[in-house]
């Protein structure tokens, strides 16, 4: 569903990321990392070193690899790559606890509910689909949808209809979650139950606050729209 302007009476917009927000992937994500980084490397690689090397910005693990970043044909290349290694995986990831209801809660109170994820639309389909998930959302920006994060493109095309962006919340678990939130000019909100997000790097690049759990969240977004879900 393609939004262009705010449902009657809406309270705001929250824009969720998807792996490590909404459903609990991380070794998901670590195993699409280790196939393709062992393709490039010709070698198979660690869990360990996986861990050092990965980071949700494209270009940055281009970079730690060692890749030229300024071979578009190659950095094409790896991001159909990582889309085919994703798609091909089997059900890795699952909500995190308390999501769910969350949804249920800012979907009664007339919140729009968006997605914006580093991942491909095909395997976050089938992923929200699976847990029941996805008719909460408006609509959704994936890896092959728009310009990768962090750049805003994919909160702008989504929530651009919102001239208040201090009714934008948006949440995720990396660094660049924040960068886009920040570029766009809406409220970035660090969500820590993944257990490597790093509150420090969130707080870095600009989250308002961290939150421990989806109750926390819950918590924020009360104060903030000044309302009880």
């Amino acid at each position: 569903m393609t939004v262009s302007a705010t449902s009657e009476n809406a309270k705001g917009a929250i824009v969720f990321d998807c792996d490590g927000t909404l459903v609990s992937s991380q070794e998901s994500v670590l195993h699409a990392a280790g196939v393709m980084v062992s393709e490039i490397l010709g070698r198979e690689v660690k869990r360990d070193e996986i861990l050092k090397l990965y980071t949700p910005n494209m270009l940055d693990f281009a970079k730690r690899l060692g890749l030229d970043i300024n071979d578009q044909e190659l950095l094409v290349r790896l991001q159909k790559r990582w889309i085919e290694i994703l798609q091909t995986q089997k059900e890795r990831q699952r909500p995190f606890d308390g999501i769910l209801e969350l949804l249920q809660k800012l979907q009664k109170a007339n919140f729009e509910l968006y997605v914006w994820t580093a991942r491909d639309r095909a395997s976050t389909t089938r992923i929200l689909t699976h847990w029941g998930l996805m008719s909460y959302f408006w609509d959704m920006r994936c890896l092959d949808d728009t310009t990768p994060k962090p750049h805003p493109r994919g909160i702008e095309e989504q929530v651009a209809h919102w001239e208040d962006k201090s009714r934008v919340v948006v949440i995720g678990d990396s660094y660049t979650d924040m960068q886009g939130a920040r570029l766009f000019g809406a409220i970035p909100v660090g969500a820590l139950w993944e257990p490597s997000a790093r509150e420090s790097d969130l707080v870095r690049e600009g989250a308002k606050l961290c939150v421990k759990t989806p109750l926390e969240f819950q918590a924020f977004l009360e104060q903030h729209f000044q309302l009880t879900l």
